[in-house]
């Protein structure tokens, strides 16, 4: 294992999941322990289930990464994204902001 809880395979996710009665699969029905996944994956032949919050973790880590790397390359400044994040909210969430 390397320095920071990563392994030679890739980071090692599991370890934010501390074992207890509500976090253990066997205490559960199959369809509670189901519905905690967002997914299924295999690596290096070995099935490995992902919950909804180290999915979301995932997602936000390679969004910043790439955000940095674009601005680092100088395609975009930070100025211009927040534009586009305006834009892309008021597109999206128009409806919430009808409500209101």
């Amino acid at each position: 294992m390397k320095p920071g809880g990563r392994s030679e395979s890739g980071p090692d996710i599991n370890r934010h999941a501390p074992a207890s009665p509500t976090n253990d699969r066997r205490t559960m029905s199959k369809q509670e322990a189901d519905s905690r996944y967002a997914l299924r994956m295999v690596v290096n032949g070995r099935e490995r289930l992902v919950t909804y919050e180290e999915l979301a973790l995932s997602n936000n880590l390679a969004q910043e990464a790439l955000v940095r790397l674009l601005i680092e390359k100088k395609m975009f400044v930070p100025k211009e994204l927040m534009e586009m994040m305006e834009t892309v909210k008021k597109e999206r969430y128009r409806h919430l902001e009808d409500k209101e």
